[in-house]
This record gives structure tokens, C-alpha cells and sequence, in this order.
């Protein structure tokens, strides 16, 4: 009985360091493999009305923001990911918190980065929609393209996470009412 008693002990202890804690107090849930197809753009994930998703919910792993809620079924939901070309976010960058647009997309980038302003490799980008909570950690920057005949310039951005490799997201309501 005693040895049954370890080896259970052992087993939990196994299957908790399988198990990501959530880093924003959310509900962690599997991603349904969408093998061969691997989607960037969206993840299905193993959750919906019967755990209490909504529309709208922040999606995270690993503390950073991967999208957002879009659909949701009796027991699964519909992510859009910032890989999604329809996504639109308004960032802040760097120590002097310079706004841009994130525009979705293969590789996602940021625009709207007004002239004077100064981007470089590095700095991180951080949600400043109000859609998500603010601060959220999307990626930083991994090249610019200021030139200065345009208006605005354009930067890339390095997302640290590839969305084909993860296997479970943290999901947390969020309102911005």
C-alpha cells in the first residue's frame, strides 16, 4: 500500500510539471491539432460555453498574448491568433512607449509609427488596445524599415512562440466595460 501511495505521489508530481501554470490566473486548455493544415491564423482549442469561454477572451501561452477569443461552441472555441491578417492592435514599444498599429498577418508588423519616433531591434511590443489587458506582452521587435520619405514608418515583429508547436493556451476573460 505504501508503495502504491509513492508511485501515485510520483505520478501526480509528473503530470503537474506537464501541466503549464497559468501566468495570468486563466484557464489553461488543450489545442487541437490541425495536422497536416497547421493553421497560424487560428487554433481550436479544447474548450467553449461548458467551461465559460466568451467571445472576446485573451489568449496567452507562455505570458504572451497569442489572440483572442472569436467563436464560440458547446466545447470548443475558435482563437484568432496575431498571425490572423484581419488582426488589428494598437501596441506601445519600447521604454518611451511609442504607439503603432500590429497589423496581422505571415509575419506581423507594425505601422503608424510616426516619423520622429525611434523603434529598434528588441524593444518590446506590449498591447495598448483596450480589447486586451494592457501591458500584455505580444513580441518585440525584430527589424525597421524607416524610410524617410514616407510618413510613417514600419517595423517587423518577432512573435516568441510558433504557433504550430504549442499545445495548450491560457485563456482569461476580459471586458473592456
Amino acid at each position: 500500500c505504501e508503495a502504491l501511495e509513492r508511485q501515485n505521489l510520483f505520478l501526480q508530481s509528473k503530470i503537474s510539471a506537464a501541466i503549464p501554470s497559468p501566468a495570468h490566473g486563466g484557464l489553461v486548455l488543450p489545442i487541437y491539432s490541425r495536422y497536416p493544415l497547421n493553421f497560424k491564423d487560428e487554433l481550436l482549442i479544447a474548450g467553449g460555453d461548458d467551461v465559460g469561454l466568451g467571445v472576446g477572451d485573451s489568449v496567452f501561452a507562455d505570458g504572451v498574448l497569442v489572440g483572442r477569443v472569436d467563436d464560440v461552441f458547446s466545447h470548443t472555441a475558435r482563437v484568432r491568433t496575431l498571425f490572423d491578417a484581419r488582426s488589428r492592435i494598437s501596441v506601445r514599444v519600447g521604454p518611451h512607449a511609442i504607439d503603432a498599429l500590429l497589423v496581422g498577418g505571415i509575419t506581423p508588423r507594425l505601422t503608424l509609427i510616426a516619423k520622429g519616433d525611434v523603434v529598434k531591434a528588441g524593444d518590446v511590443v506590449v498591447s495598448a488596445d483596450s480589447r486586451f489587458p494592457y501591458g500584455a506582452i505580444l513580441g518585440e521587435i525584430a527589424g525597421t524599415d524607416a524610410d524617410g520619405s514616407k510618413p510613417f514608418s514600419e517595423a517587423t515583429v518577432a512573435i516568441p512562440y510558433i504557433p504550430t508547436l504549442l499545445r495548450s493556451v491560457e485563456v482569461v476573460s476580459f471586458s473592456d466595460q
